[in-house]
């Protein structure tokens, strides 16, 4: 069970058949998640399988990194050159830098999943 496995399930990932919302504190009820092995346990869907439906790839991931270490080394450039900078650069600085600890947070969640993983309960 990976975090990738985490973050699908707080987004809705997972849908229960019967309509009702997925309880997260008892996945172990569902086969089509969690695989019972003797006293094993593991998560039925790996998580390239999850990775495979998002629509964010690592590539657009580091794109937007990419650019938005630019925009801080621009402002870092002016900043040591003692130009001018508007307060709406120093607001996209702030904003930029949040983004920064945004994506590396959440590098391995799934993005856009349009069409969840319908599973059915286990009865005993």
């Amino acid at each position: 069970w990976t975090l990738t496995h985490s973050y699908f399930v707080v987004i809705d990932g997972f849908r229960v058949d019967s309509g009702l919302e997925l309880p997260v504190d008892d996945l172990q009820k569902y086969p089509a998640i969690i695989e019972k092995t003797g006293n094993t346990r593991k998560a039925a869907i790996t998580k390239k399988q999850i990775l495979d439906r998002s629509k964010g790839d690592p590539f657009s991931k580091f794109i937007i990194v990419v650019q938005l270490l630019w925009f801080i080394t621009q402002y870092i450039g002016q900043w040591a050159s003692h130009l001018q900078r508007s307060q709406l650069e120093t607001m996209t600085l702030a904003y930029a830098a949040l983004c920064i600890f945004l994506y590396v947070l959440w590098w391995h969640k799934p993005v856009n999943i349009q069409f969840p993983i319908h599973v059915t309960e286990e009865f005993p």
